[in-house]
Formats: structure tokens, sequence, C-alpha cells
């Protein structure tokens, strides 16, 4: 009985150590993805910010439009991580807010800078893809559909007003 319960014991602690070991190898190759992760989003984002520092610097006025773009798009917050399969433009359409608060003219402003340069932007070699991946591309038709939805409120006030002025 000595020998059964001596190999049962050393089963045992094979059997926990290879558990241990699994576990370390799981934790250890998360730390490693997490940290590769890291690393190619780092480069990404110099990438990214030396292509706007460059532009910005340059001479000629659509690329520095280009680069105030791209900038605006870098800081804005990506998409929620949480919801696969539905798309920024289909959240909005169901949502009654603006996407913006800010002024008409101001919007207008920057609709008529992003019909100028956007189409350009998403032609550029580099930035073409990396927007058309992260679907960016329907930027421009979002920001058009608010300036008509902003179009049809204030046309909706206008004529609240000239019915309380001719009622008055």
């Amino acid at each position: 009985m000595g020998i059964g319960v001596a190999g049962l014991v050393g089963a045992l602690t094979g059997a926990v150590i290879a558990a241990i070991g699994i576990v370390v190898t799981v934790v250890e190759g998360r730390r490693t993805r997490r940290n590769a992760e890291f690393s190619v989003h780092r480069d990404l984002w110099w990438q990214r910010w030396s292509w706007v520092a460059d532009r910005a610097l340059s001479a000629d006025v659509t690329e520095r439009e280009r680069a105030a773009l791209m900038a605006q798009a870098l800081m804005t917050p990506a998409e929620p991580a949480g919801r696969p399969g539905r798309s920024r433009a289909r959240r909005r359409r169901s949502d009654t807010r603006m996407i913006t608060d800010e002024p008409d003219w101001r919007f207008k402003q920057r609709l008529g800078m992003l019909e100028m340069a956007w189409p350009r932007l998403l032609a550029d070699p580099h930035y073409g893809p990396l927007m058309h991946s992260t679907g960016r591309v329907h930027l421009l038709d979002e920001f058009r559909q608010e300036w008509r939805e902003r179009e049809e409120r204030a046309r909706a006030r206008r004529l609240r007003w000239e019915a309380s002025v001719g009622e008055g």
C-alpha cells in the first residue's frame, strides 16, 4: 500500500505542477500579447501624428486642411468596442440628438471644410485605407444628414414663429 500512496501523491503533485505551468503560460501569453498590441498602437500613433505634423507645416493650404481634419479625427474617441455589428451611422439615425452641439453657422463651416477636404483625404494612400477600415468613410454623409435635420428644424421653428405672429 505504501507504493500506491506514494504513486498517487506523485501523480497529484505532477498534475498540480502541470496546471500551474498552464496558468503561468496563459498569463505570460496575455501579457506578451498586450505588450505587442501596445507597441503596435504606439508605433501607429507616432506614424499618424508625424503625418499630421508634416502636412500641418506644409506650404500648401489643402495639405494643412487635411492635417486639421486628420488631427480632429485622431482626437475624437474611437467606436465603443462592446457593440459589434452596429455602425455609428445606424445608431445616430435612431437617436434624436444631433451629432454636435455647436451653432448652425459653425456646423455649416465645418461641413464645408469636410466637403472640400474629405474626398482628398479618403484618396490619400496612407489614410484612405485606414479610414475605410475604421468606418470613417461615412462621416461626411452623417454630417450632411445632420445638416438636413438642422435645416428641417429651422424651417419648423420659422413656421411656428410665423404662426404665432399671425395669431397675435
